[in-house]
């Protein structure tokens, strides 16, 4: 039998954040990439169960340091920014509230539609 599907490691998930503040009426509209930690089921459940236990409570840094490794297509009138200047918008910008929590939502989003999109079809 020949090979169908060869395995080759990824480490990256690269998701689109698409950015809307506020929701109602944007001021602030565009989309960037975030490039998850790519990881297995049990992982991601021992990340959640870490989460449960308080080991990032006040530190959204080192979660989302956990969860992504890079952003890419943040930038202002200047140009586009470097990796420390994405994380320092993103974790510490006056859109850090907003920024933070919609990058936890996509972090889930990611890894449960390619979970989804693996698994056989509803009947």
């Amino acid at each position: 039998m020949t090979t169908t599907l060869m395995i080759k490691e990824i480490k990256e998930l690269p998701l689109t954040a698409n950015v809307a503040i506020p929701p109602e009426n944007p001021q602030l509209k565009g989309k960037f990439k975030a490039y998850a930690v790519m990881r297995s089921k049990d992982e991601i459940k021992e990340l959640g169960e870490r989460m449960s236990a308080g080991e990032f409570a006040n530190d959204d840094e080192k979660l989302l340091r956990e969860m992504y490794t890079k952003f890419e297509g943040l930038g202002d009138k200047d140009g586009p920014f470097n990796d420390e200047k994405s994380w320092d918008f993103v974790l510490h910008s006056k859109y850090s509230a907003q920024l933070i929590i919609l990058l936890l939502n996509l972090y889930y989003e990611g890894h449960s539609e390619a979970r989804q999109g693996n698994s056989g079809r509803p009947r």
